[in-house]
């Protein structure tokens, strides 16, 4: 098959225009196709094997057609006039159907996965190309009843509807009552029985990532095998304390092949749930797991995976801020399934969702930077006034294990701070930070200086206050940051949201200094009580 910026190029074309609908018509015929074992539908010996049902006639429709070359006057295209954005994929060869169903909240979810384009339309086909399939669809395994007067070949029989008298071809009447009536007279279905299935590769994307399913499996058979009678004595809730809570009966869970208990379940999403920095020990209680820092550091979490996996029924998970500064063993997140006995294929689906990319959840542990401060202004330079920014500067530095070897001062003077610059990265500095100088007025040169030392990308503004004229830059791998003069006057400045994240591993851009304004507005509160407050917490 194709890849898919190729075929979407060519639906787009043979549909008229490109829209998010072509987006995941293109991607719900692949994902299909893949299920039926067709890599190459249009082709002369799989062509005559496939049926398609396209249950709706909008965009996805003409995408669909596009991909797998099935067409109504070869009757290998069926359109049922459902209104629904579903398609359903059939081998006649192997008599294996699969229902694909675009998701409602993939539109509510485009913000997240396209959170730098503007504009509604635009973003949501940019964000349909960028969703896992987990995100997309929904799949079910249906039966799918077929006829001779369903294969392709001249038309086998024609009688008319007893009701509007319109003739009906090849044995699509439905006789109610002795009466031959037509589909939109009776409004008959073709397919019964759906099943929410799973499937390989449910985190695919067109790019061609994968993130391959942990085996949860083992710990999961080893969970139900302790979800015994002897568990409500465990939780104390034997004969004499159900009888004092008025509680006379008891009840034995038989799970159905396709249903889980809710420990179970809590497993296999915590597992999926928890990367690299994340952990949970004992089992699970009633359902939850909770799940901790395995070592200091930042926690990352990818709030449009959570948000995902939160929609999925009858599971959810609760985080801290992503963002936050965690210390080995603090509770970063909780997960449980609702219900005590709940359908499997949901539990594998959000676990599937929650593994895209790696996980929803991660602590980096901080690197020890070697860092060096240049304090410049000719106040402080010629000794007019005392520096309090390198005490400052010092203390936070420290606080997040890194240490300070280099301190310099420079004078209003671009070349000077340039010099000092380069000298603090011979001396093996791997993070430098630069006070004053960062405001607009004409002396203000210390941009300059970071410039003629060779900063190749340099990021002058962030969307907090105060902090408004931070500054970030790269010489190399090397990260500079221009810290204004606010961090002399406020306990919690933007430097504050930015250091740990670079400490991380984080490169720092444009679009990371955009989002800080969400939560970005420090109330300068009499009693500063972060970072237990809004502040920095929306980004």
């Amino acid at each position: 098959m194709r890849d898919f910026e190729a075929l979407l190029t060519g639906s787009a074309e043979a549909h008229g225009h490109l829209c998010p609908g072509q987006v995941v018509g293109v991607r719900m015929a692949m994902l299909g196709c893949r299920l039926i074992g067709m890599d190459d539908p249009t082709s002369h010996d799989q062509i005559k094997k496939l049926i398609v049902y396209v249950e709706m006639d909008r965009c996805a429709g003409d995408a669909v057609a596009y991909v797998t070359g099935a067409k109504l006057g070869r009757r290998s295209l069926k359109f049922a006039d459902y209104g629904i954005m579903a398609t359903t994929f059939v081998n006649l060869e192997t008599d294996r159907a699969y229902r694909v169903i675009s998701t409602e909240e993939a539109r509510d979810l485009a913000a997240h996965y396209a959170p730098e384009v503007v504009g509604k339309y635009q973003q949501q086909l940019e964000a349909y190309k960028r969703m896992p399939d987990s995100v997309l669809f929904r799949v079910q395994e249906v039966e799918v009843t077929l006829s001779e007067f369903d294969l392709p070949g001249p038309t086998r029989r024609k009688v008319a509807c007893s009701r509007c008298g319109q003739i009906v071809r090849d044995h699509r009447e439905v006789v109610q009552n002795g009466d031959n009536l037509c589909k939109p007279c009776a409004h008959g279905s073709y397919f019964k029985d759906p099943k929410e299935i799973t499937w390989p590769d449910m985190n695919w994307t067109p790019s061609g990532s994968r993130q391959e399913a942990a085996d949860s499996r083992q710990k999961e058979v080893a969970c139900e095998q302790k979800i015994e009678l002897g568990e409500a004595e465990r939780r104390g809730h034997g004969d004499a304390a159900r009888q004092k809570l008025g509680k006379n009966h008891l009840y034995v869970i038989d799970l159905a092949e396709d249903e889980i208990h809710e420990n179970a379940a809590a497993v296999i999403m915590a597992t999926a749930l928890a990367g690299d920095g994340v952990s949970w020990k004992d089992g699970p209680k009633e359902g939850k797991i909770n799940l901790l820092a395995e070592t200091n550091g930042l926690l990352s979490v990818n709030t449009a995976s959570l948000a995902a996996f939160n929609m999925v029924d009858e599971v959810m998970c609760a985080t801290l801020h992503n963002h936050s500064l965690v210390k080995k063993g603090d509770l970063v997140a909780g997960t449980r399934a609702i219900p005590l006995v709940m359908k499997r294929a949901p539990v594998e689906r959000a676990a599937a969702i929650a593994k895209q990319n790696g996980s929803v959840l991660s602590v980096r542990p901080l690197h020890r930077a070697r860092v060096g401060l240049v304090i410049t202004g000719n106040e402080v330079y010629h000794g007019l006034i005392q520096d309090r920014f390198a005490p400052v500067l010092t203390e936070k530095v420290e606080a997040l294990g890194s240490e300070v070897v280099a301190l310099d001062f420079a004078p209003d003077d671009a070349e000077v701070i340039s010099r000092v610059i380069g000298s603090q990265l011979d001396r093996g500095c791997d993070l430098l930070l630069l006070s004053g100088g960062m405001s607009v007025d004409p002396d203000d040169v210390t941009r300059n200086g970071i410039r003629l030392a060779g900063a190749a990308e340099m990021n002058y503004g962030a969307a907090v206050l105060p902090g408004s004229m931070f500054l970030v830059a790269y010489l190399g791998e090397v990260p500079l940051l221009g810290v204004p003069a606010c961090g002399l006057y406020h306990r919690i400045t933007v430097l504050d949201l930015v250091l740990p994240r670079i400490l991380a591993g984080e490169r720092i851009g444009k679009a990371e200094l955009a989002f800080l304004g969400h939560g970005g507005l420090c109330q300068d509160c009499p009693e500063c009580t972060y970072p237990h407050c809004s502040f920095g917490k929306g980004a």
